[in-house]
């Protein structure tokens, strides 16, 4: 009977398919891994959303007033604990974990900050997480709600970020801030990070670039200068519209890895 002429591979022929595969596979895994990474940052930037239109609908409610943030404050169990804005918005997004984002979860954490939310905070107290924040013209402990109607064009004016400080405000000097693995305060994906304004739409950005070109001397000028509006809601934050202090912190804020 004479042979079929079918026969097994030789060895050069198997390694040729494996140098293949390992080709392939070199090439691929890091395309998944971006492809993975930006499903992650657009499930965070869904809650940036949840999170944007939760408080409004909270300042609809309450004659136009957004949410307080309370500083420390006594609980009903006589436990002195700091509460966020975080928790009065609560109710309007219909679970806890709105705060938390896909791209940085609590296993995301910087010990630090874990040890201080889970002791120290009321909103981790009723299973609140953390990852986003408030920005300082309305989030800063003990400021007096802002009108949301006082926003002179909510549309141009920054009122969220992620966050991986568990606080609940950021302010323009944050952006130097620096975590472990060349991370910024900025939860960011290929150099962007969500961010949430005041009429409630969303978008990533380079943090860098919300500051603008910073080309002006009175903030009454600027024009694309996205945190803060003339006057500077905040007061005793007169500094933060002086665009040389501004632009030392821009340009800390581009030489963070994570945004480069």
């Amino acid at each position: 009977m004479k042979p079929s002429g079918k026969g097994a591979f030789t060895l050069i022929e198997l390694l040729v398919v494996i140098a293949i595969i390992a080709i392939l596979a070199a090439i691929l895994f890091p395309v998944f891994a971006r492809a993975k990474s930006a499903a992650k940052q657009t499930a965070a930037l869904s809650n940036m959303k949840q999170c944007s239109l939760a408080t409004i609908m909270y300042a609809g409610d309450n004659d136009d007033m957004m949410p307080l943030y309370n500083a420390y404050y006594v609980q009903p169990d006589n436990v002195a604990r700091w509460i966020s804005w975080r928790l009065p918005v609560v109710p309007y997004t219909k679970h806890k974990t709105i705060f938390e984002l896909a791209n940085f979860g609590k296993t995301d954490w910087e010990a630090a900050d874990r040890i201080f939310w889970e002791t120290q905070w009321e909103d981790a107290h009723q299973g609140v997480s953390f990852g986003i924040a408030g920005l300082f013209t309305w989030a800063w402990p003990g400021y007096p709600a802002l009108n949301l109607t006082s926003v002179p064009a909510p549309a141009n004016y920054l009122a969220f970020s992620t966050s991986r400080a568990c606080w609940g405000d950021l302010a323009p000097w944050t952006m130097a801030w620096q975590y472990s693995g060349g991370k910024g305060v900025f939860v960011a994906n290929a150099r962007k990070a969500n961010f949430g304004y005041f009429d409630g739409h969303v978008k990533s950005s380079v943090p860098a670039a919300t500051m603008g070109k910073l080309d002006w001397t009175n903030i009454a000028d600027a024009t694309d200068y996205q945190w803060a509006w003339s006057p500077v809601p905040t007061a005793g934050f007169g500094f933060l519209s002086d665009p040389v202090y501004l632009k030392q912190m821009q340009t800390a804020s581009s030489n963070i890895p994570e945004y480069r």
